[in-house]
């Protein structure tokens, strides 16, 4: 078993630290007698058709190793204080898991799974959240096995506390026809480890998985994001939004990965990134492997100032300087958050980034 967390698909330079995640990442000893009693709420919205069980994990899930690697999630099986499965055999409705680390709750380790049967529709919300102060740890696996033509929507949503420690992996098998869709928000949290590995197995599955983050102060942040490609004609979109500031240290993969037979598959991967300040540390690297001929791979990386001219025009319009800068920030991150239903969680999401945003000098005016 490697040791590694958010592990490359393909080594490059060792000096250019981006083979894998620091050890600022390094998963959390796990205290005699385990972690306690998490702080979690699984509830089914009016709809949901979607069976939950506690305890255990449909034998299906579990076939792919997610992007964080083998070691957390072997860790996460191990010690896990909250196990639940969702399984799929109807329409659509959402499942929401809300979990908080808090005084009495401080660690959470949660093994969740989703066994989307064939042509049934699941959506599951998961939200993290903390009270202030917590010095708290949250290591979330979760596992998605898409039958032929099923559809599964995953959002994902990072509110934890600045002092909180956060992993979390996603492992995902596709068959035919099958889509999975992710949203992911990370918001907080001293340091993240994120990862997600899609294998598209049947032909005509199809992957999407966005990301908006926002890091600041001293806080690290690392992503290890790929899709592999087995089946004919299949497609994945992986694409990530970003804000960094103040001495913010930030590593970001994507790779797509062409199996052979995998015929006129067709992969996307980009990264569009704000910075503010001259101590941020912004790695990207975007990766393509080839083992098939007749496939589509594209990648992209925009790192950027805020457009002074753009900035000049909107103040010209009566605007404060706050007010522009923070409506073009909006104009970056509201496309992927405005994809979540639940208004209360949209409202949150943008209080903090507000909050975030106050913070940095060039807002203060």
């Amino acid at each position: 078993m490697t040791e590694r967390i958010n592990p490359i698909q393909m080594l490059t330079w060792n000096h250019l630290n981006v083979n894998e995640a620091g050890k600022e990442f390094k998963l959390a000893v796990v205290p005699e007698g385990g972690f306690g009693k998490a702080d979690i709420t699984i509830t089914k919205e009016a709809g949901a058709s979607a069976a939950v069980t506690y305890g255990e994990i449909p034998s299906v899930c579990g076939q792919t190793i997610s992007g964080v690697g083998e070691l957390f999630d072997e860790y996460v099986k191990k010690n896990a204080n909250c196990v639940y499965s969702l399984v799929a055999d109807g329409d659509d409705g959402m499942v929401r898991e809300d979990l908080r680390l808090t005084k009495d709750a401080q660690a959470a380790v949660v093994l969740c799974g989703i066994h989307a049967k064939a042509g049934s529709k699941v959506s599951l919300m998961q939200v993290l959240r903390s009270d202030e102060d917590v010095e708290g740890l949250a290591a979330s696996l979760t596992q998605i096995y898409a039958e032929k033509g099923s559809e599964v929507r995953l959002i994902q949503v990072s509110l934890a506390g600045d002092k909180s420690r956060r992993w979390n992996g996603l492992a995902i098998d596709e068959e035919a026809d099958a889509h999975v869709d992710v949203i992911r928000v990370e918001l907080g949290a001293e340091t993240s480890a994120v990862g997600s590995r899609s294998r598209l197995t049947g032909d005509n599955s199809d992957y999407s998985i966005h990301t908006v983050y926002f890091v600041d102060g001293k806080r690290f942040a690392d992503f290890n994001d790929t899709a592999e490609f087995y089946g004919k004609e299949t497609h994945s979109e992986i694409h990530a939004t970003g804000v960094l500031a103040a001495s913010a240290h930030k590593v970001l993969r994507e790779t797509v990965d062409f199996k052979r037979g995998s015929v006129h598959a067709v992969g996307h991967e980009g990264e569009d990134v704000v910075m503010f300040g001259d101590e941020v540390v912004n790695k990207t690297t975007p990766l393509i492997l080839c083992g098939e001929e007749w496939v589509e791979g594209q990648h992209a990386a925009t790192t950027t100032q805020l457009d002074e001219r753009m900035l000049y025009y909107l103040e010209s319009r009566g605007l404060s300087p706050a007010e522009a800068k923070r409506i073009m920030i909006d104009a970056k991150i509201c496309p992927v958050t405005d994809l979540i239903p639940d208004e209360s969680i949209r409202d949150e999401i943008a209080a903090n980034v507000g909050r975030r945003l106050d913070l940095i000098d060039e807002f203060n005016v």
